[in-house]
């Protein structure tokens, strides 16, 4: 394993040799160390936008948003100057888009990135720019035309990511992700010389460690905390490697108490990083975040354990050569996907996906609180705003139109959003005033008690409700989808299934309509499936915390089995517990 390396010093003291440092230093997984003279570069070089630029991703990846705030919007102002004395300097139009963006000025993005793809409709960056900015606006202008295989070339040229990639709701994207994942950890593992992983031993508890940015409010920490809380310690001992930031709520200081040992590193590159986990002895490593925003895989690259698993925080394949298994199951991973995954598959018998049984619900939660009509049917559709497109949306729209007393319940961080979507329904002769859109954050008892106040839970398409699917169904509410073709879009269909609730899946968006209309409109129908989801969360497989962590923990000793015959990875099917 390497040694622990210090951040790298400027080994040029020029602008341009002081970007080429940090983004080396980017690329080491050291931002956190390499902030502070990052910082100083910026103040020496004011009017170096690749500078301020670098900064800026620094600060991302340090979980520093202050420094990344004032880095893009200095980064803006230049670009807005230098535009000033050339208005037709297209690429830095994209430059200044994707800050607009980065920043969240999500109306400035996609207005910019329109007057780019208008200029270059040949270029598929502007249009990736375009559907990308769009999506939190409802502003689906060139979704049509934006094509899955146009994105791992982008990715390979540094203007795309495969996270944007999963995050567009567009079908095919599964082997597109499968070349993309391909490309960036390729470039992570690029002229390292990891040691040749040592064998685990067959007499003590397997060492698992978790890495994760999203030991923190998160969905992940919402998810895997009663899963450390079962594990066997006769079985397994729990090591935490903290990536993330420290938000101080429950969440993180309950999934950290779970934890036999907890490592802080979030100061340390990659190579120290991967130092420690080795010097930690762990067996198998596992990786919580994949491709997203935080995540280290770089740490993973360095191949400081025998064995390297994804889970549950990146919904498809990594396409790292230095990830040896990916925990899914037979639905969210068919047969006839098997192709798009670099990694060999554990099909879990039920569900890839956790569920935490002792989440509580506060008391008292009324629709007349909440703003809903006393005696309407209340359609709750609580997505991210990316996952979101046309057909889903007019799906729901029809459905109003079918059921009179029906309103639907959407969020929507964004004022511009929020009116866009009022405007299509007017558009379709839906009174704007049955939607009811709002964007309240609140602590997860109290949102539970609210999210139980629906009849019915509508599911995206192409990346469906993961844990939202999985609160909804905690609340007591039906959840209709219909399956997408990758990973992402097949989650809520996993999840139905391990619930006992195969009859809420859609075969596809005909279906799912009627179903939800049936739903909606016979009393005796909804009861009937409530009722249903009400005997899934307390006999159901899904929502069974201590049947799962069997299942996890004898994947982990079936693949550590394995590893010590010498054999490579190979896809394993779990056996299904008969406790």
């Amino acid at each position: 394993m390497p040694s622990p390396a210090a951040a790298p010093p400027p080994a040029d003291p020029s602008a341009a040799g002081a970007e080429q440092d940090l983004r080396a230093a980017l690329k080491l997984g050291a931002a956190r160390q390499t902030l502070p003279v990052a910082l100083v570069h910026a103040s020496r070089h004011p009017d170096h936008l690749g500078i301020h630029l670098a900064l800026a991703e620094l600060a991302e990846a340090a979980c520093r948003p202050a420094e990344q705030r004032t880095a893009i919007d200095h980064a803006i102002g230049l670009c807005r100057r230098r535009l000033a004395a050339a208005p037709r300097d297209w690429p830095l139009h994209e430059t200044l888009a994707r800050l607009h963006y980065r920043r969240g000025a999500f109306a400035e993005a996609w207005s910019a990135f329109s007057r780019l793809h208008r200029h270059q409709p040949a270029d598929a960056a502007a249009l990736l720019g375009l559907v990308k900015c769009g999506l939190p606006l409802a502003r689906w202008e060139g979704l049509g035309a934006l094509h899955a295989n146009l994105i791992p070339p982008l990715v390979a040229e540094g203007t795309a990511t495969a996270s944007n990639l999963i995050a567009l709701p567009i079908p095919g994207t599964a082997p597109a992700l499968l070349a993309a994942g391909r490309i960036e950890s390729q470039r992570l593992a690029a002229g390292l010389d990891p040691s040749p992983p040592r064998r685990i031993a067959a007499d003590s508890p397997l060492r698992i460690g978790y890495v994760s940015p999203d030991f923190n409010d998160h969905a992940v920490a919402h998810q895997v905390p009663r899963v450390f809380e079962l594990h066997d310690r006769a079985r397994v001992r729990v090591h935490a490697y903290d990536i993330g930031h420290d938000d101080g709520s429950p969440y993180r200081r309950r999934v950290l108490a779970a934890c036999d040992v907890v490592r802080d590193c979030r100061r340390l590159d990659d190579a120290s990083a991967a130092a420690l986990i080795a010097a930690d002895g762990i067996d198998i490593l596992v990786d919580l975040a994949g491709h997203t925003v935080g995540s280290r895989l770089g740490i993973f690259a360095w191949r400081p354990a025998p064995l390297q698993v994804a889970w549950l925080g990146y919904p498809a394949t990594t396409g790292a050569a230095f990830i040896d298994y990916l925990v899914a199951d037979p639905i969210v991973a068919p047969p006839a996907q098997r192709a798009h995954f670099s990694e060999a598959l554990i099909h879990l018998p039920d569900c890839y996906l956790p569920a935490d049984d002792r989440q509580s619900i506060a008391p008292g939660a009324t629709r007349a609180a909440a703003g809903f009509p006393e005696r309407s049917i209340v359609l709750a559709a609580l997505h991210q705003p990316y996952k979101l497109e046309p057909e889903i949306f007019d799906t729901w729209l029809r459905i109003l139109g079918r059921v009179p007393g029906a309103v639907l319940w959407l969020r929507a961080k964004d004022d511009a959003m929020q009116a866009r979507l009022r405007d299509l329904a007017a558009e379709s002769g839906v009174d704007p005033r049955r939607l009811i859109i709002d964007n309240l954050l609140l602590p997860k008892p109290e949102y539970l008690a609210r999210l139980a106040l629906a009849d019915v839970f509508l599911d995206t398409r192409y990346f469906n409700g993961h844990s939202t699917v999985s609160d909804a169904l905690w609340a007591g509410v039906p959840v209709v989808t219909t399956p997408g073709d990758a990973f992402a879009g097949r989650v809520a269909a996993s999840i139905l299934a391990a619930s006992g609730l195969g009859g809420l899946v859609a075969p596809d968006l005909a279906a799912y309509e009627e179903l939800v209309v049936r739903l909606a409109s016979s009393s005796s129908d909804l009861d009937t499936a409530k009722a249903r989801v009400a005997h899934a969360r307390q006999h159901g497989r899904f929502f069974d915390a201590a049947r799962f962590t069997v299942h996890l923990e004898t994947a982990y000793a079936s693949i550590a089995a394995h590893h010590r015959t010498g054999r490579p990875p190979a896809d394993l099917a779990v056996p299904a517990t008969t406790r």
